[in-house]
């Protein structure tokens, strides 16, 4: 964060945050907290840690575009509760009865309990989830979850994502620069064969659309040695590889 060298756009905490990064957000930075310890930065009154199996509902739509078809996300664990806040982006229904059948969510409380802040901070801006989102989607790989985050990154990113893709989510896809050989490397590498511990020959993609938000002029598939045709579409520059097996690297330039 001291570099001037190495600007970041965005710092992600999982967990606590370090106190040096109060005066990197001040300064203009960004940051995205999770976890159910408050970071020093103004969220509000945390009022304790508590434990629940739960929900968030969704009350703004507008700021979790992933989400329009979804009402609820699951919460197991710990969480910090926070003052309410004038407009909620999610709030807190705590455990409720599971059984008997004919019971089930018939004692149900809606709170005002934020699952969600988002706060401006000297020249930065700052989004705190007060609960252990990235733990809950390693045990369960909720997509509700992951549009969650997306949508809370999106937000946050000054200038919007540098990569855009219609990659399946099986393809893993890594941006390298390398400034001494004014180029970027676009690493592809296609997950679809792995299965636990086993490994079989993957599925192949195809018509991998690749959209970069940097003015180039050459895109070089490397494994299927060809140039690869750019288009210009506003502030990206637009490619599609044709076919990805195992692994492609394509050269920017």
């Amino acid at each position: 964060m001291d570099d001037p060298a190495r600007p970041f756009d965005l710092v992600i905490v999982p967990g606590r945050m370090p106190d040096r990064l109060a005066a990197y957000v001040r300064d203009g930075g960004h940051v995205l907290v999770a976890g159910a310890v408050a970071p020093a930065l103004p969220i509000g009154t945390v009022l304790g840690r508590r434990t629940t199996q739960g929900y968030w509902r969704i009350h703004d739509r507008q700021a979790l575009p992933s989400l329009q078809d979804t009402e609820l996300l699951f919460v197991d664990g710990d969480y910090a509760e926070l003052a309410p806040v004038e407009r909620p982006i999610l709030t807190l229904i705590p455990t409720a009865m599971f059984g008997p059948p004919e019971k089930v969510w018939s004692d149900k409380v809606e709170t005002r309990i934020p699952g969600l802040v988002a706060v401006d901070h000297g020249k930065g801006r700052a989004a705190y989830i007060p609960w252990n989102i990235g733990g809950l989607y390693y045990r369960h790989s909720s997509p509700a979850h992951a549009g969650l985050m997306a949508d809370v990154i999106d937000r946050l990113l000054p200038g919007g994502r540098q990569l855009k893709t219609s990659a399946h989510p099986l393809v893993e896809m890594t941006l390298m620069r390398q400034p001494a050989r004014g180029r970027m490397l676009v690493h592809l590498v296609n997950g679809s064969g792995h299965q636990d511990t086993a490994y079989f020959p993957p599925v192949e993609m195809r018509d991998i659309r690749i959209e970069l938000a940097q003015d180039i002029r050459r895109a070089h598939a490397v494994a299927l040695d060809r140039d690869l045709p750019v288009t210009a579409n506003g502030a990206y520059r637009s490619f599609t590889l044709p076919s990805l097996r195992a692994y492609e690297v394509i050269v920017i330039e």
